[in-house]
């Protein structure tokens, strides 16, 4: 084999690499455009659900509140943009604090009652 058929045989052999790799992104694109489908679809479930019930929801992480329900503003008495980014323990009494840290350090993921301050 001279020279050009190594040349042309080793363009052969990338060119076919370069193509299964691009059919591995492609179907690792699809899902990924369906699994943020499905979150999207998740989230938009959970906002439906937490603007219906009338007790006050929240998402927090180290303490910080990210989401909230539009009840839970209300039952505190802020607006809901109020609520968002506060420490728990700046809206809630000791005791309960106290609850929702222990119970976050357990992953116990089950609701759990507090007493707004």
């Amino acid at each position: 084999m001279d020279d050009q058929q190594k040349t042309e045989r080793a363009s052969c052999e990338e060119a076919q690499t370069l193509r299964e790799q691009l059919r591995r992104l492609s179907k690792l694109d699809d899902e990924h455009k369906k699994i943020s489908e499905e979150l999207l679809e998740c989230e938009e479930r959970f906002r439906i659900f937490s603007a219906a019930i009338h007790d006050g929801i929240l998402i927090h992480e180290n303490g910080r509140i990210l989401d909230a329900n539009h009840a839970l503003s209300e039952l505190l008495g802020y607006r809901p943009a109020e609520v968002i980014g506060r420490p728990l323990c700046e809206l809630f009494d000791s005791p309960s604090w106290e609850r929702i840290t222990n119970n976050t350090l357990n992953i116990y993921e089950r609701p759990c009652e507090a007493n707004a301050v």
